[in-house]
């Protein structure tokens, strides 16, 4: 029997929220930047965000582990995005899609808590107030998520050069790189210097393949 009190989403919706886990988004993070696809998940955060509670809470509670991963991949992918054309809208927009992912399961709590440190430092460069941009995207989130994001940015000026000097060393899950179509953030995940080295000659195929050059 279907809860009297259940919130029906909109068929283009739900249609816009399962393709996020089809198979086709196999090596997103390697795309073009920016990339046809990119809009299409943009539209589905936007959305998100312009609905009322109800609405944003339902599709919250459909997001899965699959959902989730490419919502974080697009969220970094936005950081970088924010970077080279200094655009407070793309760091919003990576900020508003982990609000909406965060509540799937996920094996280890930290792979809830990568993707922010590459927004973290994406406000730091372009210079917004990156405690007002976490704070505001913590109120679309639920529960864990909302208390993340707004926790998330420490008062300690100093923390920023830190991090700073650790993502061009590669310290850490992040590495900030100059990749083949511009500012990256590539995940090292322990990665080897050969498997980072593969990340790259991904992202100049994908480039050449899209008629980049």
């Amino acid at each position: 029997m279907r809860d009297p009190n259940e919130v029906k989403l909109p068929a283009d919706v739900y249609a816009a929220l399962d393709s996020l886990a089809a198979e086709d988004w196999d090596g997103y993070w390697a795309w073009p930047l920016p990339h046809a696809s990119d809009a299409r998940v943009a539209a589905l955060v936007e959305w998100f965000v312009a609905g009322p509670e109800p609405l944003r809470a339902a599709l919250q509670q459909r997001v899965t582990r699959a959902h989730a991963g490419t919502l974080a991949t697009f969220a970094v992918r936005m950081a970088a995005l924010a970077v080279r054309e200094r655009s407070p809208d793309r760091l919003r927009l990576g900020l508003e899609a982990l609000a909406l992912a965060g509540e799937a399961d996920v094996d280890d709590w930290r792979d809830a808590v990568r993707p922010l440190f590459p927004l973290r430092d994406a406000a730091w460069r372009i210079g917004v107030d990156a405690r007002g941009e976490f704070i505001r995207a913590a109120q679309l989130a639920r529960s864990r998520t909302a208390g993340l994001l707004a926790r998330f940015v420490p008062r300690q000026a100093w923390l920023r050069f830190v991090e700073r000097a650790a993502l061009s060393a590669g310290i850490g899950p992040w590495k900030v790189v100059a990749a083949p179509d511009g500012f990256r953030y590539v995940p090292t995940h322990s990665a080897s210097r050969e498997e980072q080295e593969e990340f790259l000659r991904r992202v100049q195929r994908a480039r050449e393949a899209s008629g980049g050059g």
